[in-house]
This record gives structure tokens, sequence and C-alpha cells, in this order.
């Protein structure tokens, strides 16, 4: 045990570490991600760059598990396969420039990632194609390089992810799963590479011990229809409006638009049901701005909504905006379809 101990340095960077293992634990068990731009800085500053990564994959191989039943009847195979392909591709040359760099540059190079990812996060920028299956393949590279490179696998899929209309218990299932095979990989090609440093494993998994506990408070925290909570980066205010356009988090959509906790895309308007239908049960009330004054919307709009059970309110575009902003603060569970004025 003392040799296992000794691996963290002092007493404080042992504290540190149990400390952010614990905050760690509590944001996995609830987002499904997130633990590794919480744990890697403060482990890239105690440990060498290997140990480092060593370390907080173990910490965080036994805290998920006890969710992840859940995550297997909630997540959908084919994406976690396409994700994994490419984790397989790229996570030996992350391995490889892992090998070959000093801990001084690697501490500078996971702050700045970490920096980095959350400023693009806070900034509302989503992927708003379609999720290819080539896209699916490169994204899981790209987190597979970043997971040998610097141990911080999901950011790439929370982008791609986060503006997705699949429910939030499915995303964050698929997270769960793709961060656990991800780690189970990093392990077999770290004993193949003879990487293991075996302290820094033993220590890693002592502190996945209470990091179990941490993430079953996090999931049970974890409330699916909490959208405010778990995507509100991606819900943005409406900041203005003028002849054919809408400006909404900083960014400028010209024409009809539908905005709400999945982001803002482009709306076909009154025909275009299909998008507004795939808001049933993931939100109460669906405000629709008919333009520069209050019009009547289709009778088989309405209906159709209806019996979808989405609650509907129109109103003029400019208050349609208003509205929504007031509710979406409160964390409401609304949407916003709108006409330019």
């Amino acid at each position: 045990m003392p040799d296992i101990l000794a691996a963290a340095g002092s007493p404080i960077d042992l504290v540190w570490l149990f400390a952010t293992v614990i905050i760690a634990g509590l944001v996995r068990g609830f987002a499904g991600f997130g633990s590794a731009m919480i744990l890697m800085p403060v482990a890239a500053s105690i440990l060498s760059p290997v140990e480092a990564v060593i370390f907080l994959a173990a910490s965080e191989l036994l805290g998920p598990l006890p969710n992840i039943p859940g995550a297997l009847r909630q997540g959908t195979r084919r994406d976690i396969v396409l994700l994994m392909l490419g984790v397989l591709v790229a996570l030996p040359l992350g391995l490889y420039f892992l090998s070959h760099i000093s801990p001084e540059p690697f501490g500078w190079v996971v702050s700045t990632v970490v920096l980095i990812l959350v400023t693009l996060l806070l900034s509302g920028w989503r992927y708003h194609g379609r999720l290819s299956t080539s896209l699916m393949i490169g994204t899981g590279a790209l987190g597979g390089f970043m997971t040998g490179f610097a141990g911080i696998a999901g950011p790439p899929v929370i982008m791609l992810y986060m503006a997705s209309k699949l429910p939030i218990a499915v995303i964050r299932a698929n997270f769960m799963l793709y961060l656990m095979g991800i780690d189970i990989l990093l392990f077999g090609m770290l004993w193949i590479s003879d990487m293991l440093v075996w302290p820094a494993l033993a220590l890693g998994l002592l502190m996945g011990i209470p990091s179990i506990a941490a993430n079953i408070i996090g999931a049970w925290l974890f409330d699916p229809n909490a959208e405010k909570l778990f995507r509100n980066v991606a819900a943005k205010p409406v900041e203005g409006y003028g002849p054919g356009f809408f400006r909404i988090g900083g960014k400028v959509f010209h024409g009809p638009v539908l905005a709400g906790t999945a982001g803002t895309t482009a709306w076909g308007g009154f025909d275009d049901l299909d998008p507004l239908l795939a808001l049933a049960a993931k939100i109460d009330i669906l405000f629709i701005g008919t333009g520069a004054d209050t019009a009547h919307i289709p009778a088989e709009m309405r209906s159709a909504l209806e019996e979808a059970g989405i609650g509907v309110d129109v109103m003029s575009s400019p208050a349609a905006a208003r509205t929504y902003n007031v509710l979406l603060s409160e964390g409401r569970r609304i949407a916003l379809a709108m006409i330019p004025v």
C-alpha cells in the first residue's frame, strides 16, 4: 500500500487527487461525460504523462460500472461500434506521442486542450449535419487520439451529439458506453506496448472505489426531463431580429428557424411538421412566431401538434422571442419556431 500511495507524491497531492476524483465522479454519473476535463489537469500536474493517463483511466474504470447495465439498455449500439472502430485506428498513434513527451509540455498541452474544449462548449457551436457512418468513425478516431495523447476522450463526441435530436437519456448512455469501451481498449494497448505503470494503475483503481459512490449519486441526481441542466449550453436566447433574419446565440440565421435545447436550426415553415413533431415528450410548449403580426396557423398543423402532446402558443415573432427568452432562463421545457418579420 505505501508503494501505491507513493505514486501520488506528497499527502497534499493525494488529497487533491481524491477530491478531484469525487467531483469528476459526480459529473460522470450525472452527465455521462466531462470527468476527464476535470481530473486530467490535476493528474497532469502531479504525475508523469503516462502515469496521469493510466491513473485517469483506472480511476474511471470502476466508478461508472453501476450505471452500465442501464446504459446498455438505452444506448444505440451501432453508434458505439462505429465510434470504437475509429478509436482502434487512432489510439495507438496517440499513445506513441504520449510516450515521447516530457512532463512540463504535457501539462501545458492538457491545460490548453481543456481550455479550448470548454470554450467551444460554452460558445454554443454545434455540428448540425447528418451523423453519417464516416463522420462517426472519424469522431471516434479523434477521440481515440486525444485519449492516447492526453487522456481526454469525450469532447469530440460531446460536440457531435449535443445537437442530436436523440433523447438526452440515450445520448448520456452512448457517452457512458463509449468512454467505458475506450478505457478497456486503452489498458489493452498499454499492456501490449509495455507502457503500464503498475503503481499508477493500482492508485487509480483504489481511487475508483469512492468514485463508484460519486457516480451513483450523480446518476441519482440525473433527471431525463431536465433538458436545461443537461444541455443548457445548446439552448441560446434570441438576441435580435430584422427583415428576413434572426440573431440567436451570436449567430445570424436567415429565414424561419427552430430553436430549443438541441440548438438552433433552419425550419421549413408551416409545412415542415416533422422537426416539430420530433419534439414530442421533450417539450411542454412550442411557441410559434407568425412574423410581424399574429396570424392563424393551419388547422391541421395545430391538430397534429396537439395530438402529439405538444402545447401550442401562437403569437407574433417578436412576442414569441421575448416569451421564449424569459421561460428559457427559468429552465422550462420549451421550443420556438419562428417566421421572420
